[in-house]
């Protein structure tokens, strides 16, 4: 049965600790957001989330079309880490451990950032930097893929480089797409604009996206910022980002990461706010 578009539609819950967790979740379903994303630090996930939160998460998360859950990989001091066994060994158990802390709370969809050091601007590079990068990824997928299938949830890393989702090679193997990362260092040649960069970057991905991170960017004097509000401000133009989605039938979760108003930190209230109003203004343009 097809999805209901408004459904589709969630808030991170960036920020939150065992104490505010289930308020922030019951403010996203009293909003009337049909999808949430659930942060939980990977190397933290037992501490931050025992068992008795578990159980109520578990049962406020039932009222969702999706739940995510997000991590930031644990860091390793230097790249060669990854090459190491005991090091690959404890990051992997990491990752394993929230997979299962996603399916005991009822989650279908688990994200990672990529391992190495510096990861935000890893993030935002469309390519690795070498083979040995993409191997290690690989490598590290095709095992926490074998828990995913066990555990019946989609995963990827929230990375641009598709050698990663192409080396893995199946279904359950995607990636998170990050709209305002892939438009945060301006738009690069051939491209004239950040929207017809991201539009043709969302077309070569598009049958391998788990989810979608949603936000504005905004030029500012020394460059960019993102996790905006989707405002008369912003610079990508969602109306034709959303015609694809709906065109090449996307119905994963669409997940807002909008935490400032230029370099200010939102409160949560006004984070969501700013969600409520950006869901409006994408409801309006190629979803429905």
């Amino acid at each position: 049965m097809k999805r209901r578009v408004e459904d589709m539609f969630g808030v991170t819950t960036m920020g939150a600790t065992e104490d505010s967790i289930l308020s922030m979740v019951r403010t996203m379903r009293e909003a009337g957001f049909g999808s949430v994303e659930i942060i939980a630090p990977i190397a933290l996930a037992a501490r931050n989330y025992p068992a008795g939160l578990r159980g109520e998460l578990q049962s406020l998360l039932r009222q969702f079309e999706w739940v995510t859950v997000h991590a930031q990989s644990a860091h390793v001091d230097r790249r060669e880490q990854l090459t190491d066994p005991q090091e690959r060994d404890r990051l992997l158990r990491e990752h394993v451990e929230m997979m299962r802390f996603a399916h005991e709370v009822g989650g279908q969809v688990v994200t990672w950032h990529p391992f190495m050091p510096h990861k935000y601007e890893i993030m935002l590079a469309p390519r690795f930097e070498d083979d040995d990068t993409i191997d290690h990824h690989v490598e590290a997928g095709k095992h926490l893929l074998e828990h995913a299938c066990r555990l019946d949830l989609s995963v990827g890393f929230e990375a641009f480089d598709t050698r990663i989702v192409e080396g893995i090679d199946d279904r359950r193997w995607g990636s998170l797409f990050d709209i305002g990362h892939a438009s945060q260092n301006g738009a690069r040649a051939p491209f004239s604009d950040v929207t017809e960069q991201a539009l043709s970057m969302i077309r070569e991905r598009l049958d391998r996206i788990v989810q979608f991170h949603v936000h504005g960017v905004r030029r500012k004097e020394d460059g960019f910022v993102a996790h905006q509000p989707i405002d008369d401000e912003n610079l990508i133009d969602y109306e034709p980002i959303m015609g694809l989605l709906a065109g090449g039938g996307f119905e994963g979760p669409l997940i807002f990461e909008i935490l400032r108003t230029d370099n200010e930190p939102m409160s949560f209230d006004e984070t969501v706010s700013a969600c409520v109003a950006a869901k409006r203004r994408l409801m309006q343009k190629g979803l429905d």
